[in-house]
């Protein structure tokens, strides 16, 4: 017999010829375990669909002017997810054209025994459940593929695209399902065959997983793309999973410090050159001028000391936070100022006062950001420390500068240098 809690039956009978019959069958043979409601025709079994969540529908091929094709049909466009077995007679002609989604098979009158009843409720019932709750997972998974920002492509072993989420497809310009069956290297690339450098080429000749940067016009940007080997039941190759991170901003990031590493090298050359220039003009007879030049050559020393100081514990922190994972906007906007602010502090005189004052290069970047007026907790949270960190950097300051036991404001102070 079936489980024992109650199962709500409804039984289209718009004859009422049956519906006695059928009562007194399920009585019989589950007494105790089912609720039956039996709806007199068409409209009344829609209305009592629509205010009651049924376990499992009867129904006849014929409801009065409508068949059973019309039942089901009007059920799925309301999304009703109520399994139902036809009765009828004898074998029906129209049950090949019946949507299966919730349809779940037929049943004889001259069948409505113990047995047969029984593997037929439960058949139904758990076959219900099992496909609600593949739809369910079906749906989450395209929910998940399409939300995900990076554009994302499945691609078979003849390059032609079987499946893109939203953002591959807002990134050409065109809709998703305009995308499928057409070759990647064409809506991508705009060529006739495969790239040189395509990933998926590689993936599909030797099975793993590829990767590749590149700059595509069509996609607008610089990509980092990876291609992972797309595997049947049969751990058979049929494809690839195709996934484009973005690195445009990046890779302009990199740019811009190669540009100013090379500025500040040459700075640094034509420093030293002045410094070298000047030495020769110097009586080497004339001690103090040989003092001068040695300060002069020391403070070359010092300065590229504490640009490369300055860039190992103030910049690279930034770059790691970059590289780590994808930022926000406004987080990237903020690392690129504080990466400018870094290489202009570099060469300014301020900052070579409070070097020749012994200051740490982390404690002259907490100066200057007292010297723009920040408080301790932008400070803290510009350069990941804590605020109590951040109010003994003060302290060692004002005791480095001459300012212990003194009222002078630090910032103040800190404006009036030149």
């Amino acid at each position: 017999m079936l489980d024992k809690n109650t199962i709500s039956i409804l039984l289209v009978e718009p004859r009422n010829d049956g519906s006695q019959l059928i009562r007194d069958v399920f009585s019989e043979n589950m007494p105790g375990h089912y609720e039956l409601d039996v709806a007199p025709s068409y409209v009344a079994a829609l209305s009592m669909v629509e205010h009651r969540n049924y376990d499992i529908c009867f129904a006849p091929s014929r409801i009065g002017e409508h068949d059973v094709i019309d039942l089901l049909s009007e059920m799925l466009k309301r999304e009703w997810k109520i399994p139902v077995i036809l009765l009828t007679n004898k074998a029906w002609a129209g049950i090949d054209d019946i949507d299966t989604t919730v349809f779940k098979g037929t049943i004889t009158r001259d069948q409505f025994c113990e047995n047969f009843l029984e593997h037929h409720i439960r058949y139904a019932i758990e076959r219900n459940r099992v496909e609600l709750a593949v739809m369910r997972a079906k749906k989450e998974w395209e929910y998940i593929f399409d939300v995900i920002p990076d554009p994302i492509a499945i691609i078979d072993r003849n390059y032609l695209l079987q499946r893109v989420n939203r953002a591959m497809a807002d990134r050409l310009g065109l809709k998703p399902w305009d995308l499928i069956g057409r070759p990647c290297y064409e809506v991508v690339h705009d060529l006739s065959s495969p790239p040189d450098f395509c990933p998926m080429s590689l993936t599909l000749n030797d099975g793993q997983e590829h990767c590749a940067e590149i700059f595509e016009k069509n996609l607008k940007g610089v990509f980092l793309i990876s291609v992972s080997p797309f595997l049947d039941d049969q751990n058979n190759l049929i494809g690839g999973i195709h996934v484009a991170r973005e690195i445009t901003q990046l890779k302009k990031i990199e740019e811009a410090l190669r540009e100013s590493n090379a500025k500040l090298e040459q700075h640094v050359a034509m420093r030293t050159s002045e410094l070298v220039q000047k030495a020769k003009e110097i009586d080497e007879s004339n001690i103090a001028l040989s003092v001068l030049l040695r300060r002069m050559e020391q403070d070359r020393s010092e300065i590229q000391e504490c640009v490369n100081l300055n860039i190992r514990e103030l910049l690279f922190p930034h770059l790691d936070r970059m590289e780590q994972g994808v930022l926000s906007k406004e987080q990237l906007d903020a690392c690129i100022r504080e990466i400018k602010s870094i290489f202009e502090s570099c060469v300014s005189p301020f900052t070579q006062f409070l070097s020749g004052k012994g200051l740490s290069p982390t404690e002259i970047r907490i100066a200057e950001m007292i010297r723009e007026g920040k408080i301790n907790k932008e400070i803290a949270d510009l350069i990941s420390i804590s605020t109590g960190t951040v109010r003994t950097h003060r302290e060692r300051i004002r005791n480095k500068l001459g300012l212990t036991n003194q009222k002078t404001n630090l910032q103040t102070y800190l404006q009036s240098l030149k």
